[in-house]
């Protein structure tokens, strides 16, 4: 899980060790974002084409995938001092003591769409069981209590199914595999399978062959783009670029990053700056 960093330790930090913060903190936001979007599939399993629901439930398992998550869910850390912080709309949120068994968005979303997959007659005709994929799903039952099912009444059906499980051996499927046709993203397999260390080597050599009249080209290019295009009308409500709070206020010079104090605009201006001064430079 991700640790939260003090100032002094922001402070003095490379920036080889920031863009590899950076790394983590956007691969971490978009596991969180994946298991929202598999929620959402599970939602709409009726629709889905007959290939992508078989890749989610033979290919991927995602049942077994999303099982574990509840037993070490990464959306949940403590501090040094004792404290539970939880990972919510973007940003870590300190845990009120009562708050405990509190099931968190993420939480909510595990739990939905095991209740889909498990349940709908769409997932139920196709998923095989075997012993290890009834252990996993049997590892729920330690989960379900009052509490979890006043919070999320649709999950008692869930908790009879998974209790019958122990009882009698699981449903069959209904479907059997058959042959299926689909379309294979070419460009997304062969970017997959591209050399990306020979890529990163000639990107290097491009940026290390550019002159700074290139880079105030470039940069003259992105702001007449983003002048013309009113992009601000499609985005959210703006977020602080260091903390993810809610923010108010943003850069008087360049208009782009925003900030929810002068404290977070103080601490991000040292990687700011070049860039900021770069956009100031192409608007003269």
């Amino acid at each position: 899980t991700l640790s939260e960093r003090t100032a002094q330790e922001e402070v003095a930090m490379s920036e080889l060790e920031r863009l590899h913060d950076q790394e983590k903190t956007i691969s971490f936001g978009c596991a969180c974002s994946a298991v929202t979007l598999v929620r959402f599939l599970s939602d709409n399993v009726k629709v889905l084409p007959l290939g992508v629901l078989s890749r989610m439930l033979t290919d991927q398992d995602i049942l077994q995938t999303l099982v574990p998550l509840l037993d070490n869910p990464p959306w949940k850390r403590k501090q040094e001092g004792g404290m539970v912080q939880v990972f919510c709309d973007g940003r870590w949120v300190d845990q009120e003591e009562g708050d405990a068994r509190r099931l968190s968005k993420m939480d909510g979303q595990v739990w939905l769409a095991l209740h889909n997959l498990l349940l709908s007659p769409e997932c139920r005709a196709k998923y095989e069981w075997n012993e290890h994929r009834k252990g996993g799903v049997m590892r729920l039952q330690k989960f379900f209590n009052e509490i979890l099912v006043d919070q999320l009444p649709v999950l008692s059906d869930l908790r009879r199914f998974v209790e019958s499980l122990a009882l009698q051996a699981p449903p069959a499927p209904t479907e059997s595999r058959s042959l299926v046709i689909e379309q294979l993203p070419e460009l997304y397999t062969s970017l997959m399978k591209s050399n990306w260390g020979k890529e990163s080597q000639a990107f290097v050599e491009r940026v290390r062959g550019t002159s700074k009249e290139d880079e105030m080209e470039e940069m003259r290019g992105l702001a007449a783009m983003y002048d013309t295009i009113d992009l601000e009308q499609f985005m959210e409500d703006p977020k602080c670029v260091v903390c993810g709070k809610p923010a108010e206020k943003r850069c008087s010079r360049c208009k782009l990053d925003w900030y929810c104090g002068r404290k977070c605009q103080v601490k991000a201006w040292k990687k700011h700056q070049s860039f900021c001064d770069a956009i100031c430079a192409t608007r003269k």
